[in-house]
């Protein structure tokens, strides 16, 4: 199985020692099934070379079964590719708030200091505009460490384990974010939130996560209307149960 986070995204072969080794050249000649889940390109362009885009859609006519993170990972599948693909969930939704709160609870995590959690990859992204304009309501902090950031001390670089991570979403009143997953464990924990478009991290997976449970208006802009907007957590806890059933479908039809 391959998959899921940009693992196809070209500019990222070089993790697989070549964008082939994603499509599993490296296991040619194996008698196995090959599936991809949740595969994403992260971007809607098509950045592949004439001799890769060829060989890697040879490979992918081996594969037993196809799907994809992004809607328009389905178009430039059957374009490019000569592939059909089921559209998934990333597979972080397929487990529960639940499943994510029993790791909290196992691990003694750090008090958190605040209620506005602030998750951005991005750290030039200039999201005090939107602080001003919450006023003294919410209190902004963050779990991100320095990693890269060379003047830091070590300790300053080391990141905080992923139950940290997951606890901020836990205990957040609202999440301001630049990331995929920000927006992900956001829905998952039902936290309203505001995204701040990455234009490297890729917002072709934004978008199609957004539009996927009618939450097009969380992104921000210069007017930061989407902070006054409310979002009904029925409607998208329907749709999220939805879509996961249609991808546990798609598993289990390969699998068993």
């Amino acid at each position: 199985v391959v998959g899921s986070d940009q693992v196809w995204r070209y500019d990222y072969g070089e993790c697989f020692d070549g964008i082939a080794n994603a499509y599993l050249q490296f296991a040619r000649g194996w008698k196995v099934k090959r599936i991809s889940y949740a595969a994403s390109f992260g971007i809607s362009d098509w950045t592949y070379s004439t001799e890769d885009q060829c060989t890697c859609a040879k490979l992918l006519q081996t594969f037993d079964a196809v799907s994809v993170r992004e809607q328009d990972a389905v178009k430039l599948c059957e374009k490019y590719l000569g592939c059909t693909a089921n559209i998934v969930l990333d597979p972080t939704m397929l487990l529960t708030k639940q499943d994510y709160q029993t790791l909290i609870d196992r691990k003694k995590t750090t008090s958190l200091v605040g209620n506005l959690f602030y998750y951005m990859l991005d750290v030039k992204q200039d999201i005090r505009p939107l602080f001003d304009k919450l006023g003294d309501k919410y209190v902004p902090f963050t779990v991100n460490s320095r990693c890269d950031d060379k003047t830091a001390s070590k300790n300053e670089r080391v990141h905080p384990p992923v139950e940290q991570w997951l606890n901020a979403f836990s205990n957040a009143e609202m999440v301001v974010t630049d990331s995929f997953h920000g927006c992900v464990f956001s829905i998952i924990f039902n936290k309203p939130f505001v995204v701040y478009l990455n234009q490297k991290g890729g917002i072709s997976r934004i978008y199609s996560l957004l539009s996927m449970f009618g939450l097009e208006d969380r992104i921000a802009d210069e007017s930061l209307s989407c902070i006054d907007k409310n979002i009904d957590w029925n409607v998208v806890n329907a749709k999220c149960v939805h879509m996961k059933n249609l991808s546990l479908d798609f598993l289990k039809s390969v699998l068993l």
